[in-house]
């Protein structure tokens, strides 16, 4: 009876050991499994981290340098990360405007897909550039300077103010180095200074008198009359007064009466069609933009 009893009780310890070995088991094997999914999942966010800093690299690239550039597709945790851009022209109203998508993405273990994407817009401020040192449009006929140049009427033209480079209502503050497009929106004094090169030109725009010495220019110098609202009947005329001033490109102005009077500061301006080119092809020419609302992830 004790030897029936004993032998039970090894019985129950083996079948308890058994047990607790699959417990066990089980319970290392629910571990891995549990490691395994967070180290899966460490490594997609580490992907989505990557994938998103490569696509926010490669829009910061593009507007800055307006061109996809190969260091955007470089990554030092994902070797296999790859950025794509698209591009698909457009013809709104006259102005050439480009649609751009840009993605970056990445496969992970072969067999998840991980894709962000967003979309810009970009477009040439300055389209045609002048074909003589200085050109003059009447103050009524603001609409043809601004539509011959940049292909945008006046009242559309003014939203290039909030795109500048550099902006203000004056010149009393204005920076030593600037560079892109520039817009003034009233009068500005300027003297010993230099704006731009040969190899990087400007825009500059002054809704305002102008009065310059001592200054050299490189690029296009757009004179538009004082305007306190984009309504062309709030125009009035404003001046130009230089000295001891060179503009090497071309200057633009419709703050006349009379199309055919000569600028007081003709001689001041050297026509320089290479300069104007180089400005007119400069991604500092480019106005690029992301689309609100465009960016996804799939």
């Amino acid at each position: 009876m004790h030897t029936f009893s004993g032998f039970s009780s090894l019985i129950i310890v083996v079948i308890l050991a058994v047990l607790s070995g699959s417990i066990m088991a089980l319970s290392v094997d629910k571990s891995y499994r549990q490691s395994k999914a967070i180290i899966h999942q460490k490594q997609q966010f580490d992907t989505e981290i990557a994938i998103s800093n490569a696509l926010s690299q490669a829009v910061f690239n593009f507007i800055a340098s307006g061109r996809l550039s190969d260091e955007s597709a470089r990554s030092d945790a994902i070797s296999s990360l790859s950025v794509s851009m698209i591009t698909n022209e457009h013809n709104i109203d006259g102005k050439n405007l480009t649609l751009i998508d840009l993605s970056a993405s990445n496969t992970l273990d072969d067999a998840i897909k991980i894709r962000h994407s967003v979309s810009m817009t970009q477009v040439r401020r300055l389209e045609r550039v002048p074909d003589e040192a200085t050109k003059v449009w009447s103050v009524s006929s603001v609409n043809s300077l601004t539509e011959t140049l940049f292909t945008l009427p006046f009242t559309h033209f003014t939203a290039f103010r909030e795109s500048a480079d550099y902006g203000s209502a004056h010149c009393d503050d204005f920076p030593r180095q600037v560079h892109g497009f520039i817009w003034i929106g009233g009068n500005c004094t300027l003297d010993r200074i230099n704006l731009g090169s040969a190899k990087r030109p400007v825009i500059l725009v002054v809704e305002g008198n102008i009065q310059f010495a001592d200054v050299t220019l490189h690029g296009l110098l757009v004179h538009l009359c004082t305007s306190t609202s984009p309504s062309l009947s709030s125009l009035s005329l404003s001046s130009i007064a230089m000295s001891s001033t060179t503009v090497n490109g071309g200057l633009v102005s419709s703050c006349t009466d009379d199309p055919t009077t000569s600028l007081p500061a003709k001689s001041s301006v050297s026509y320089n069609p290479r300069i104007l080119d180089v400005l007119a092809k400069h991604s500092d020419n480019l106005l690029t933009q992301v689309v609100k609302g465009s960016w996804q992830f799939q």
